[in-house]
């Protein structure tokens, strides 16, 4: 009777461990406030007096991440809709619009990856999402969260309808799709398995006595 309920517990992790593996959706919003360059975090850009470039720093509000651990080599594919507001009159979709900043279209929606979910510990360079991107997250030994901002120079110019949220009311909304790692099925059989053969031991010994 144990090895029987030991086998149908077997069968139903595997059932599980193959059923966590479906796909999963985070939404997020970014607002025209979402600066990723909010703090020093040991960019190339923080030299004060470089065009707008010292307008960045402590201007908007810092960017957050989408509040999801990755790993190595997972699979996401985002899309963005929607737009955010510049000095009160235009709005701008994710893919941004003419001109850049810091080497990134002015406007988009871009991103940095960190081994931090608290604050940007960068693991390579920002990089533009747009309206639609596949991505592969990078090697690191640890998880990775993914910080989310507009690409801005100055920030100040969306205050400047006077009623905040008549400038940043807008947003984009990001749509992230990825597969959680898999459980690891061999090793979790290994053990499931090694306990079944214990149990059948035991029991072989407890008929011959």
């Amino acid at each position: 009777m144990i090895i029987q309920k030991w086998s149908a517990a077997l069968v139903l992790f595997i059932c599980s461990a193959s059923a966590g593996a479906s796909n999963i959706t985070i939404n997020y919003d970014v607002s025209a406030l979402d600066n990723l360059f909010y703090t020093d975090w040991g960019h190339i850009y923080n030299v004060s007096g470089a065009g707008n470039e010292y307008d960045a720093l402590n201007r908007g509000v810092a960017a957050d991440n989408v509040d999801y651990a990755f790993t190595s080599g997972q699979a996401l594919s985002v899309s963005t809709v929607g737009c955010v507001r510049d000095a009160g009159v235009e709005c701008t979709d994710a893919d941004g619009y003419g001109g850049q900043f810091r080497a990134l279209d002015v406007y988009s929606l871009i991103g940095i990856w960190s081994g931090s979910d608290t604050e940007i510990d960068p693991i390579g360079d920002t990089f533009v999402l747009g309206s639609d991107i596949d991505l592969i997250a990078p090697q690191y030994d640890g998880l990775l969260y993914l910080f989310l901002g507009e690409n801005d120079g100055i920030f100040a110019d969306n205050y400047s309808c006077g009623i905040h949220h008549q400038c940043f009311a807008k947003n984009y909304h990001v749509s992230i799709t990825t597969t959680p790692p898999a459980v690891p099925v061999p090793a979790a059989m290994w053990l499931f398995g090694s306990g079944l053969l214990g149990l059948i031991g035991v029991t072989k010994r407890k008929n011959k006595v």
